[in-house]
């Protein structure tokens, strides 16, 4: 318990805003709302860049690593599109707006990453041996691969609704 609370309290305060900001996000996203078109890219765009620098610092990166993570992604893509081609999604083109039904996904996707941002980087500060394991390394890359596929691949779902509409 004593580890545990140690954690808790040399977290950075930045880390706990953070965290709220994203259940905020999650949970306006469980709501039916009409957006502009262009904030479907906003939180792809920046999971990419999180995973890709998950990718890029990873020491000793061998190819199972990156492949996996590449293998990750493609299946998570897989799942977000079909999260979204299932759903009654509602397209304004003149004024370049979309309205999403409301999901839990969001959340919990955004959940899961930082939970495991959070312990990949307790582990990275306090376990260097398990951090140099090939398993280790591939484990951060397929779950950050995954999720970041998920929400790639509702983005390739939303665009789809658009250019067949």
């Amino acid at each position: 318990m004593e580890e545990i609370w140690q954690t808790v309290i040399h977290t950075p305060w930045w880390v706990y805003v953070l965290l709220v900001y994203l259940i905020i996000v999650g949970l306006k996203a469980s709501k039916v709302r009409i957006i502009p078109f262009w904030k479907i890219f906003v939180l792809p765009t920046i999971f990419l860049f999180i995973s890709i620098q998950n990718l890029m610092t990873i020491e000793d990166l061998e190819y199972l690593g990156i492949s996996s993570w590449i293998v990750a992604m493609l299946v998570g893509s897989l799942f977000g599109w079909w999260q979204v081609k299932r759903l009654d999604i509602k397209i304004d083109k003149k004024g370049s707006l979309i309205q999403i039904p409301g999901s839990w996904d969001t959340l919990l996707i955004i959940l899961i990453i930082f939970i495991a941002k959070y312990y990949f980087g307790y582990e990275k500060a306090t376990n260097p041996v398990l951090v140099a394991q090939l398993n280790f390394k591939v484990s951060m890359l397929v779950l950050s691969g995954a999720c970041t596929g998920l929400f790639l691949g509702r983005l390739f779902g939303y665009v789809s609704h658009i250019s067949w509409k």
